[in-house]
């Protein structure tokens, strides 16, 4: 969210950032269909379902890769909390808060090359609410 200070200088954002360390593996060709079927249903669940597979000339031109995640290869920074007003802005009768930031699916909207007779699938009518993983398990 938005952190409102009574001063500039202390307004701010609540934030929430990580970053990995280390070296990226390529994934080999025999592995590549089911990382990417995965990647999409992380954001999509279910649509993989609904599409035709990959081409070989699609695959052949994404290239797949993976860091593995472990005890000493990440870093996590968490801003939150509430503004750090000094007594004499507390004091000042001025408001100060946090304004609540989200993110949400909107309504889906067709492309205009996409006949009008073609239902919008499950995958997409599922994508409602917050943004977030859906991905099961």
């Amino acid at each position: 969210g938005v952190m409102v200070a009574r001063c500039g200088f202390e307004s701010s954002f609540r934030f929430r950032s990580a970053v990995l360390f280390g070296t990226f593996e390529r994934i080999g060709d025999e592995d590549k269909v089911g990382y990417l079927d995965q990647l999409v249903d992380t954001f999509i669940p279910g649509r993989v379902a609904e599409l035709r597979a990959s081409s070989r000339k699609e695959l052949a031109a994404t290239m797949a890769l993976r860091m593995p995640i472990a005890d000493d290869n990440w870093s996590l920074k968490v801003g939150g909390g509430w503004p750090e007003d000094s007594d004499e802005d507390i004091a000042a009768g001025v408001w100060a808060g946090v304004v609540p930031l989200t993110t949400v699916y909107g309504d889906p909207e067709r492309s205009p090359d996409c006949d009008a007779a073609i239902p919008v699938p499950p995958s997409v009518r599922a994508m409602r609410g917050p943004l977030v993983n859906r991905r099961p398990g």
